[in-house]
């Protein structure tokens, strides 16, 4: 299996990415259930211990990312985690190389991995944005059916959120209303498509800056997403303890956004974006935070991989 490789030699991108396109239909099976059952007896709020530690936004199928965090991953020390931040799947041409790569990491460095849920690791999300389209084109329209339900499956276990030593908070999307204390979030269901307000919110929230914003609003994004304005935010991160909110979702031209006095901040890790003007401009970003709680922004320049240099978007 892939991951009996992974540490014993280093391995170039090219053969990190040769090995992720061959793995078998078991192979992908046995990843999952392992996985599965490990993140099934973790809490749905992740602890961080004091540590050096990238977070990680939405990759959205860019396989020349994962494999730039999976290289500086496997060179780092144990004090070393990942924070990933959901969106994995969908958009990209990789998306089944990504998951899968990252589902390594976390099987083999299960404490040093952390793996939120993003709102595209929902089916009825995934379905019609691609990650249903891959699988199928990688192992067959009968056996797709199988792996995109165990995806989805493993999906519904994943952390909604993570919080660390010196108080700072992870999510995907944003802070959810009606919320009345971190613990309550290890409670929270988990659904293969959420239902309950806190965890869709905690999915697809975004922060609103208009100057007439000040509570919560409907999102453009429709459905039940929701915008949340700063005295939302100020009265959430009071209440909860927190120093600082780190989350995804949302594409920028340089990768990354301050909002609300610099209390939050917007992260994205790929190249792949909606809008297809924007391919090329868009620089990933990740943020790296030491022991001491200083954080850096990163720009991740991932290597071309020749051996889908042709691919879409790269």
């Amino acid at each position: 299996m892939i991951i009996d490789d992974i540490g014993k030699q280093p391995l170039t991108s090219e053969e990190l990415f040769a090995r992720l396109r061959n793995i078998s239909i078991a192979e992908v099976k046995t990843l999952i259930y392992k996985v599965e059952d490990m993140l099934a007896n973790e809490s749905l709020l992740a602890s961080i211990p004091p540590c050096n530690a990238i977070v990680v936004g939405d990759m959205h199928g860019d396989i020349a990312v994962c494999l730039a965090i999976a290289k500086l991953m496997l060179a780092e020390t144990e004090n070393f985690r990942v924070i990933f931040l959901g969106d994995y799947v969908d958009r990209g041409p990789h998306q089944v190389d990504v998951i899968n790569m990252v589902l390594i990491l976390k099987l083999k460095f299960p404490a040093r991995v952390i793996m939120l849920r993003g709102n595209h690791e929902t089916p009825l999300i995934n379905e019609i944005n691609g990650f249903h389209d891959c699988l199928s084109r990688q192992f067959g329209a009968s056996d797709s059916k199988i792996l995109w339900h165990l995806y989805n499956r493993l999906f519904k276990v994943l952390p909604l959120a993570a919080i660390s030593w010196n108080n700072i908070f992870f999510v995907h999307g944003g802070i959810p209303e009606q919320l009345t204390s971190l613990s309550e979030i290890d409670a929270l269901p988990r659904e293969f498509n959420p239902a309950d307000s806190r965890v869709i919110e905690m999915l697809w929230n975004d922060p609103d800056t208009s100057k007439k914003s000040s509570g919560f609003k409907k999102s453009a994004r429709g459905g039940p997403a929701k915008k949340f304005g700063e005295s939302k935010f100020i009265e959430f991160i009071e209440k909860m303890k927190i120093t600082f909110i780190v989350r995804g979702h949302e594409e920028f031209n340089e990768g990354y956004r301050y909002f609300f006095n610099n209390k939050l901040l917007s992260i994205y890790s790929s190249r792949h974006v909606i809008v297809s003007p924007l391919e090329k401009q868009i620089k990933p970003k990740i943020l790296r935070i030491d022991e001491n709680g200083e954080m850096h922004i990163v720009t991740i320049e991932p290597e071309i991989l020749e051996s889908c240099r042709f691919d879409q978007y790269e």
